[in-house]
């Protein structure tokens, strides 16, 4: 099983990067505004996690978000085939993490940056207690939640989008 967040807003993307890490469960962070997008695949434990790139949410008015911005369909379809390409690659042999793939729509080039894993990362390292959005607020911990053979690691809060990793093997 992995996660493939395809969700709006960086303070769902960290809230459910917390929960994939807390549970183990592989996922592939991705996100698009304007007509730049990113991609990164993730092993819990093993490799860097968005918290290792973004502690934790920009201030109101810091970074661009979609609702200013929008987004350009046709960068959010490249981004989105990249997305499974790295979800894919997180069920095989040879997982494409520790590489943030970045996207330009408007120049049509892509370009990937070698990332580490944190030490002292609030997602994935030593500070994970000290997790909360910019107020200083402690997130609620996630649940692990399976039914019926899936596993929803975000409880009824947060849908994301589980993929038997079996089914492609």
């Amino acid at each position: 099983t992995w996660v493939l967040d395809g969700t709006d807003g960086l303070a769902t993307k960290l809230a459910i990067a917390d929960a994939c890490v807390d549970a183990g469960v592989p996922f592939v962070y991705a996100g698009v505004v304007g007509t730049d997008g990113q991609v990164l695949g993730v092993l819990p434990g093993r490799s860097a996690c968005p918290r290792c790139l973004f502690d934790e949410v920009p201030p109101p008015g810091a970074a661009p978000t979609c609702a200013e911005l929008g987004i350009v369909g046709p960068v959010a379809g490249i981004v989105a085939a990249r997305q499974v390409e790295v979800g894919l690659s997180l069920a095989g042999r040879t997982p494409d993490v520790d590489r943030l793939w970045s996207y330009d729509g408007l120049r049509d080039r892509a370009r990937t940056i070698p990332l580490r894993r944190q030490a002292d990362c609030r997602g994935c390292g030593s500070r994970r207690d000290q997790r909360g959005d910019v107020a200083g607020n402690r997130q609620r911990e996630s649940k692990r939640v399976v039914k019926d053979g899936q596993c929803n690691i975000l409880g009824d809060e947060l849908l994301g989008l589980a993929c038997d990793a079996n089914r492609f093997r």
